[in-house]
C-alpha cells in the first residue's frame, strides 16, 4: 500500500471515531437536556395546579427523582450503543451509511 493511501485510511477512521465521539456527545447532553426539560415542565405545572412556590414544586416534584434519573441516564448512556450494535447485528435495524 503506498503512502498517500495509508494516510488517508488512518484520517477516515480518525475521522469516523470523532464522528461516534461527537454523536455520543450529543447523544448523552440529550439525555440531559430532556430531562431537565421534562422536570422544568413538570414543576411549573405543578406549582401553577398547587398554588405553591416553585422552591416548594422543586423539592416535592424534582429532587427526590434526581438520583434515579441519573441512574437511568447512565444507564441508558451505556446499554443504548451496545443494544444498538445487537440489534444491528441481528438484523432488526439497518447499519448506518
Amino acid at each position: 500500500m503506498c503512502g498517500i493511501t495509508a494516510e488517508y485510511s488512518y484520517a477516515i477512521k480518525v475521522a469516523d471515531k470523532r464522528k461516534k465521539a461527537l454523536f455520543y456527545s450529543v447523544f448523552v447532553m440529550g439525555l440531559f437536556v430532556g430531562t431537565a426539560f421534562n422536570y422544568l415542565v413538570g414543576t411549573l405545572w405543578f406549582s401553577v395546579i398547587t398554588g405553591n412556590s416553585l422552591s416548594y414544586s422543586f423539592m416535592v416534584c424534582v429532587l427526590p427523582f434526581i438520583i434515579t434519573s441519573l441512574i437511568k441516564i447512565c444507564m441508558i448512556a451505556f446499554l443504548g450503543p451496545v443494544l444498538r450494535r445487537a440489534m444491528i447485528r441481528s438484523g432488526v435495524l439497518e447499519a448506518p451509511v
